[in-house]
């Protein structure tokens, strides 16, 4: 591989997961090309990015800085004060991880936003496993109990339930969520649930008691999993997600249908998109008080997984996995998006 020296680009996230991560993607598709990258993030995140992402991206150099935060102060449990920190600013040009060839759907955004800033989308930055152009990151275990799991489930039959890194379930929706999966004996679920507290103190609720025991035989529960692998497993039924634009970009690259229940920030944008522009799944609404109930959650299974509109659902979402590979394979939109930043930066755009 040939590296252009002189043509160096810099790029700076916030340490958590769902930003580093489309970040280094991102990296990789420019040092292809022969553009050398530097990551800079804040001492935070230094070990785990040199004992996981340093070692899976050669030719990205990382540098980490002091966030200039107190020392003593708890990062993952005050996330408010770090977003108060780290608000966006301007730049000359954004580039957006959006998704160019959706049949005019983000076209029609992106020239409105272009009025305010130029704008190049180059997404789905997903892994390249599920785009079908390489395999699965490096230095994934062998043997991974998920896939494992999801091996040994029919074709089309778990529900995958996974709110992201901050979105927390309270306890009277944690409940509501373990009756909806265990009232039917042939709901299979694998549920990625963190214990603890998130970041703004929030505490994620308790199973109910008996339920690991009544549902051992059709479900699994996790902290963690790979979800670009969980996602493109032919067992996964549906998707319930919190709508981070991470998962939402994964299920279109994945083709899978969603249960949508966003929580914050981008995350109801992102849910009317899935929902009510691409037709891929369905909104799950809080009752009167906020919380949600079982009654609304199972609707919710029904419609996506068995209802009249299932089948519609699948074959939307089906179209837009193709749309997704499109943009990025040869000639695609977010191919030349990225093509033509490389010739700008370079004093070639024409």
């Amino acid at each position: 591989m040939v590296h252009i020296h002189d043509t160096h680009v810099l790029m700076v996230s916030l340490f958590y997961h769902g930003h580093i991560n489309p970040m280094v993607r991102y990296a990789k598709l420019l040092t292809s090309r022969g553009i050398h990258v530097t990551i800079a993030t804040t001492n935070h995140a230094r070990d785990q990015i040199l004992n996981g992402l340093a070692k899976q991206s050669d030719f990205i150099d990382f540098e980490f800085f002091d966030d200039g935060l107190d020392a003593e102060l708890d990062r993952e449990k005050n996330l408010g004060i770090l977003l108060e920190e780290y608000l966006p600013r301007d730049g000359v040009k954004n580039l957006s991880n959006l998704i160019y060839a959706l049949e005019g759907k983000e076209e029609t955004l992106v020239h409105s936003m272009m009025q305010f800033k130029p704008i190049l989308p180059i997404g789905p930055l997903v892994s390249p496993y599920m785009l079908n152009v390489g395999e699965a990151l490096e230095g994934e275990e062998e043997n991974d109990l998920c896939l494992d799991w999801l091996d040994k489930q029919g074709a089309s039959s778990v529900i995958y339930i996974a709110l992201g890194s901050i979105s927390i379930m309270s306890q009277s929706e944690t409940e509501a969520l373990a009756m909806a999966l265990e009232s039917d004996s042939n709901r299979r679920f694998l549920w990625v649930r963190k214990e603890g507290e998130n970041g703004w103190g929030g505490k994620t609720g308790e199973l109910p008691k008996g339920f690991l025991e009544n549902t051992k035989d059709r479900g699994l529960i996790v902290p963690w999993c790979r979800q670009d692998k969980v996602l493109m497993h032919p067992a996964i039924k549906c998707f319930l997600t919190h709508c981070g634009w991470n998962s939402t970009l994964e299920t279109i690259s994945a083709g899978v249908p969603v249960i949508a229940y966003p929580d914050w920030t981008d995350q109801p944008t992102n849910a009317k998109l899935l929902v009510d522009v691409f037709k891929v799944g369905v909104r799950m609404k809080k009752i009167k008080d906020g919380e949600l109930g079982r009654d609304e959650i199972e609707r919710c299974i029904v419609e996506v997984t068995t209802g009249q509109r299932a089948l519609a659902m699948k074959e939307q979402a089906t179209k837009w996995k193709v749309a997704a590979k499109k943009a990025t394979s040869s000639g695609g939109s977010s191919n030349m998006n990225i093509e033509n930043f490389i010739n700008a930066i370079r004093g070639k755009f024409v």
